[in-house]
């Protein structure tokens, strides 16, 4: 967390942003919320990211849990309200 908020800190004032960690809303969602939530998306939507494109034309294997992390990440910025949110390409 340290690095990143250095990394960070070179495009936005880190002492006026607010830094959240998903554990506080992620922990609380249960199976039926997760459901809930996993119905809004279909696989072909989430496989269209070149990173799972790379893979399939590659063929090479993509985990199960790994094609929810787009969804509970996409949950992030609805549970934080977030205008702006600064992270990896993925």
């Amino acid at each position: 967390m340290k690095h990143y908020l250095a990394q960070a800190g070179k495009i936005i004032d880190i002492k006026k942003a607010e830094v959240c960690h998903n554990s506080k809303w992620l922990g609380r969602l249960r199976g039926p919320e997760i459901l809930e939530l996993l119905s809004h998306m279909s696989v072909q939507q989430i496989t269209e990211r070149e990173d799972f494109k790379t893979r399939l034309k590659e063929n090479k294997s993509i985990r199960l849990h790994e094609l929810f992390y787009p969804v509970m990440q996409a949950y992030d910025s609805i549970a934080i309200k977030a205008d702006v949110e600064l992270g990896g390409n993925d």
